[in-house]
């Protein structure tokens, strides 16, 4: 592992927003100083870095720097009570077609068979809440009433 990433991780976690401004810009310097891409195993240490919140975009930053090293690096669903920063990372993963979603109820791989996430709504469609759907809305014009 380079020097720069040792020092970067030796630090700990990104701060809160409530470190001092000379804190938040002395990580960032670290950050900066870290070239592009990360390896493989980089990567994996750099995902203990996030903290508990966005670090005003620093967190972002980071994201985007362990996903220049080989992707994916959670493989598996870090699970409803994991890090914000790990669950995004996973998801992307899964949104760009890295990794196949588990099923959060049975850390198994889920298909858009899965008949524990689908359900037949009120309208009876079937809906699966792993594919994203857009929504349709018609606004509707009286075609009578005062005033039309």
């Amino acid at each position: 592992m380079r020097p720069e990433v040792q020092a970067f991780v030796a630090d700990g976690p990104l701060p809160d927003w409530d470190a001092s401004e000379e804190e938040i810009d002395r990580r960032v310097e670290q950050f900066e100083a870290i070239p592009k891409p990360v390896t493989g195993e980089e990567a994996r240490v750099l995902v203990s870095c996030f903290g508990p919140d966005d670090c005003y975009g620093v967190a972002w930053t980071l994201l985007h720097l362990i996903e220049t090293g080989p992707n994916p690096v959670l493989t598996t669903d870090p699970g409803p009570h994991a890090n914000e920063w790990h669950r995004r990372l996973y998801d992307r993963a899964v949104n760009g077609g890295l990794i196949p979603r588990t099923c959060r109820h049975s850390n198994v791989r889920c298909l858009p068979s899965c008949a524990y996430h689908q359900k037949i709504t009120p309208a009876g469609n079937l809906f699966d809440p792993h594919v994203p759907r857009s929504v349709e809305i018609r606004l509707l014009r009286p075609t009578a009433g005062p005033g039309l």
